[in-house]
């Protein structure tokens, strides 16, 4: 290997670098971006004599680059995958949920010169391992990931040659880059509404395995709402169920009487009607409101611009030749808003 010879107190070149690594220039660039196309090992040895050399990436330079990158990329060939799932409630159409993360994504895609594709992942018939085949054989190497059918669970992709992110915490293995709803504040402002429309034992109605799709956010908060506002007073038992019933759910109210119900379960609502006039004797909030829902009161959280933030932070990766399984997983938190409806009395009461 030669000897890179540089000024002092100036930045060693590329060709320096490669002089010292005993490689081309070419080389060396495509090791400073992680290109795949050089082996693991050539990539971290050019990086290791990089680092080595005081080698820092000029910012100004990255940022010229990622334009041009990005006009390159806005092709009509480029495009980032969106996988979604085959849901056992919804068929092959993706939760009202992941619909408006891809609603979403698309948008800010079309704003960024990307194409958004779904793949919607079927055991019978679109397999993990034949999605993997399909966007190696195509060359798409961003991904965003849906919330899986079930509570928690892993999915098996060729990892090393993607930039990931995941929508929410349900995708569990491996730990990728993620976004989602801020949960624990989507519980603590459900809450404070309520409270402030003078509602004063409010009750939490869910599924198990579903707080873990929040990770733990939403009874972790219940709680330590209820711990700080009401200190010295027992909240209301929350029901977990197993699956949601009608029976079980008119018990837990006759049990506890609260006075009102926040929930992420819509026919909820009609079994509280039948139950207590609403919203003179009991409120209801829903967890994850949308349009759809008509005069209902609770939280949207805006999934639509959690979509757009999944794919900021997936061509943000893209421009920086990030792939893999990131060492320092982080997430993304977008907080919802109060949405007014029927189901609440009005603020001040």
């Amino acid at each position: 290997m030669g000897t890179a010879r540089t000024r002092r107190g100036s930045k060693p070149t590329l060709r320096a670098i490669a002089q010292v690594a005993g490689v081309s220039h070419v080389t060396v660039s495509l090791a400073l971006r992680n290109d795949p196309r050089l082996t693991v090992a050539t990539g971290q040895r050019v990086r290791g004599v990089a680092r080595r050399l005081g080698y820092v990436p000029d910012p100004r330079v990255a940022e010229l680059m990622g334009s041009l990158r990005l006009g390159r990329m806005g092709a009509p060939t480029t495009e980032i995958a969106f996988l979604s799932f085959k849901h056992p409630v919804y068929g092959v159409k993706d939760s009202p949920t992941a619909q408006r993360f891809f609603r979403g994504a698309e948008a800010r895609a079309k704003q960024l010169g990307f194409r958004l594709e779904r793949f919607v992942i079927d055991a019978d018939s679109l397999t993990e391992e034949r999605v993997s085949a399909i966007l190696r054989a195509r060359a798409i190497r961003g991904v965003l990931i849906a919330p899986l059918p079930k509570d928690v669970g892993a999915l098996k992709l060729e990892w090393g040659r993607l930039a990931v992110v995941a929508f929410g915490h349900s995708l569990a293995d491996p730990r990728v880059h993620r976004v989602s709803a801020h949960h624990a504040h989507t519980m603590r402002l459900a809450l404070c509404e309520l409270e402030s429309r003078g509602y004063r034992r409010c009750g939490v109605y869910l599924r198990e395995g579903l707080n873990a799709r929040v990770d733990d956010a939403w009874l972790a908060m219940y709680y330590y709402h209820w711990h700080t506002s009401h200190p010295g007073v027992a909240p209301i038992p929350p029901l977990i169920a197993e699956t949601w019933k009608r029976a079980q759910f008119e018990s837990w109210f006759r049990a506890h009487r609260p006075d009102a119900v926040v929930t992420i379960q819509l026919p909820a609502l009609e079994w509280l009607q039948a139950l207590a006039p609403v919203p003179r004797a009991a409120g209801f909030a829903h967890l994850d409101w949308s349009e759809e829902m008509g005069d209902v009161a609770g939280i949207d959280q805006q999934s639509e611009r959690v979509g757009a933030a999944g794919l900021e932070q997936v061509a943000a990766q893209l421009l920086q030749h990030e792939y893999g399984i990131p060492n320092n997983q982080k997430t993304i938190w977008s907080e919802g808003v109060w949405r007014e409806g029927a189901t609440a009395r009005p603020p001040g009461v």
